[in-house]
């Protein structure tokens, strides 16, 4: 008969036989492995059960926010794993340092935003960003600085030309233009020094009271002021004048003259302070030129060159330049002449004194060279902040016992300027403040500006040319 024994992997076959009257199974069973760790559905140790030795492992699955963790199990005869990954985000936008949508790239979906900064001059712009997880800001607020009259917030604490430091950028030094202040954003005069007619304001001795016959402000009454206290000798005055009535005719007779004199030479050799008639105000402008029966001319005009000249006395005007480039320095002479359309004016030119204004966002002038023909109480400011220059000018040498200088024309004043802006560009003339504007050596005073010709030029600042990119390769090329 066919028989079987063992079990699982030990399981046999066999049959039976009848040797010398017995009966023989020749079925042996297997033998038994070890264990039974293999997931293999087969009872390899022959212990009645199947794979019950299978060690458990664990497993990962998914990536970035959608890793998860499981194990593995044998049921059946077959290894299966527990593991699920997660599921992925629509994107990857929130700056978390995660893969939120599970393709292996982190916070790539991450829109920047703009941003803003700081107040006033420090106020600035910049844009987030996303860096490892974190948003970071890339605007960084600017530098406050001193607070200056601009319509501006300097300082960045959210006020805008805060006194009294917006006032105190205006003030610039000169006694003569009086307090000034900051009024919406922009630098004003609050007060004129000098508002009698009579008064001369003089940066020198900071004042608007000087003695009426120290001519050249030098602080005592010497042989200088001679020859302009001679200079008004024989002149008349209109009705009504009060500078020349009160401070040369002395007399009261209606001209200057000899009666007058005494009074000059009661303060000859003299220091101010010890002149009684030094408290009277100076002469003004407008009413010594008011004098009857004097009529003069004189003229002043701009002319812009590329070289200097050379001389300070000229029988016609220099040719004058037309253009200028961006980046080119250039000169603007200031000459004065004692005719007008030739017809002679006067002897000579005592003083000249001129104010210059100009396009400060166009030009930019870095010095004023006063000419060698009037190399006494010269000046020149430049104001490049409001593209002007004051009082260019000076008066004349002493000689003969009066003071002037005698040419069809002579050089006030040398400007180098440099064109730093593309565009058409006015320089114009205007009447100084100065007590001489323009002075004849024949007589003391300015002229009225009615009886004084001022010039302007005209330029056309061009921009650098540009070089073809042609030759620019072949200059990179050569070196």
């Amino acid at each position: 008969l066919p028989t079987s024994c063992g079990i699982g992997a030990c399981a046999a076959t066999g049959s039976t036989s009848c040797p010398a009257g017995a009966i023989v199974d020749s079925c042996s069973p297997g033998t038994p492995a070890a264990d039974d760790v293999t997931c293999d559905g087969v009872d390899d140790d022959c212990n009645g059960l199947s794979d019950d030795g299978y060690v458990s492992l664990p497993t990962t699955c998914g990536v970035g926010a959608c890793a998860s963790t499981g194990s593995t199990s044998c049921p059946a005869g077959a290894v299966v794993d527990s593991c699920t990954a997660g599921t992925p985000a629509a994107d990857d936008s929130t700056c978390d340092g995660s893969d939120d949508d599970c393709d292996t790239l982190i916070d790539e979906d991450y829109v920047q935003v703009p941003t803003a900064c700081g107040t006033g001059a420090c106020a600035s712009t910049g844009v987030t960003s996303c860096v490892g997880g974190a948003v970071q800001d890339s605007c960084t607020p600017g530098t406050p600085t001193t607070e200056v009259c601009d319509g501006v917030d300097n300082n960045c604490d959210g006020a805008a030309d805060e006194e009294p430091a917006a006032s105190a950028s205006c003030e610039d030094g000169l006694f003569c233009t009086g307090t000034e202040a900051c009024i919406a954003g922009t630098c004003q005069v609050a007060a004129e020094v000098c508002v009698d007619d009579c008064e001369t304001c003089h940066e020198d001795t900071a004042t608007c009271s000087w003695c009426i016959f120290d001519h050249n402000f030098n602080g005592a009454t010497d042989g200088l002021d001679l020859a302009f206290f001679s200079g008004c000798f024989g002149l008349c005055y209109a009705p009504g004048d009060p500078c020349l009535a009160a401070n040369y005719d002395g007399d009261a007779a209606g001209c200057v003259g000899g009666g007058d004199f005494g009074a000059f030479s009661g303060c000859f050799s003299l220091a101010c302070a010890s002149c009684t008639n030094c408290a009277g105000p100076g002469p003004a402008a407008a009413d010594v030129g008011a004098v009857a029966s004097v009529s003069v001319e004189a003229s002043i005009q701009l002319v812009p060159v590329a070289i200097p000249s050379i001389r300070d006395d000229a029988e016609v005007l220099p040719g004058a330049v037309r253009q200028v480039r961006v980046g080119q320095t250039f000169y603007v002479e200031v000459w004065a002449s004692r005719q007008v359309q030739g017809v002679e004016a006067s002897d000579g030119l005592a003083s000249v004194y001129s104010d210059v204004a100009y396009d400060g966002s166009r030009l930019v002038a870095d010095q004023v060279v006063p000419s060698a023909a009037f190399e006494n109480f010269k000046a020149g400011t430049i104001r490049q902040d409001r593209g002007q220059l004051s009082s260019i000018g000076g008066c004349a040498a002493v000689g003969d016992g009066m003071m002037g200088v005698d040419s069809p024309w002579v050089r006030v004043a040398t400007v180098t300027m440099r064109a730093v802006a593309a565009g058409p560009v006015s320089v114009v003339l205007s009447p100084s403040k100065q007590p001489y504007g323009v002075s004849l050596f024949n007589r003391f005073g300015d002229l009225p500006v009615t009886q004084i010709e001022l010039g302007s030029a005209t330029l056309d600042v061009q921009a650098m040319p540009r070089v073809p990119q042609r030759k620019q390769d072949q200059k990179r090329a050569r070196r």
